[in-house]
């Protein structure tokens, strides 16, 4: 019943339940497939008025490399109409325009935010996590190689094949199925670490803290990550 998700290119990367690797157009379906299972997903939810303490905590008690977790938007930047609406509203609310990499997510970002506002239900099993954290993690130290790189993801897949057996088979399945122009080789080992982290997580939160929409500002966790960091 753990279910780990990632944006891609064409859309959601799925690994779940040790089953082939899934893909979906669009995040409705991946909750209408997988209903009331543990998910993790790699997009933020729970969008404040201003900056996220949220997030530059996690970086500093995981020790992952700032790219790997970088600020959330605001909620009035994430729903602008482009990018320069986006900086300038950012730059009203928080000081700090908004990167390139935050916005080009955007359309993801307010995807989960409307299938979660739309079904408070959603909380209760959809929860935001980050792939690099996950990894660190299970590895007790970050990862010494960045995923976009070759040796990167063989990195990431000898700490996985230690977490599942399976894991070489159903990556090279995945990379057989699914063209590169819609799912990457990183998306595969992302949505893989989501998945061994929501068979057991705990939540880490800078404070208890709720968006003006009502969704929580929390992150999924490996439930061991307590032991090792916070």
């Amino acid at each position: 019943m753990a279910v780990g998700v990632d944006g891609c290119r064409g859309g959601w990367v799925v690994s779940a339940d040790g089953r082939p690797i899934e893909f979906y157009p669009r995040f409705s379906e991946v909750l209408k497939q997988h209903e009331k299972k543990n998910i993790l997903v790699d997009i933020p939810q729970g969008l404040t008025d201003a900056t996220r303490s949220l997030d530059g905590h996690a970086r500093q008690i995981f020790n992952v490399h700032p790219s790997s977790i970088f600020p959330v938007p605001c909620r009035r930047a994430v729903y602008a109409s482009n990018y320069r609406e986006a900086c300038e509203i950012s730059y009203r609310k928080t000081g700090k325009k908004i990167s390139r990499q935050a916005w080009n997510i955007g359309p993801k970002v307010r995807e989960v935010d409307k299938a979660l506002r739309s079904d408070k239900e959603l909380q209760g099993y959809v929860y935001e996590s980050h792939p690099e954290i996950c990894f660190a993690v299970f590895k007790g130290n970050p990862m010494s190689f960045s995923k976009r790189k070759p040796e990167g993801i063989a990195e990431r897949l000898d700490l996985l094949s230690g977490l599942d057996a399976g894991v070489r088979h159903r990556f090279s399945e995945a990379l057989e199925n699914f063209p590169r122009s819609l799912v990457t080789r990183d998306d595969i080992v992302d949505a893989m670490i989501l998945e061994q982290a929501a068979k057991n997580f705990e939540i880490f939160q800078r404070e208890k803290l709720v968006d003006s929409k009502g969704l929580a500002v929390r992150l999924a966790v490996p439930a061991h990550a307590s032991e090792v960091k916070f």
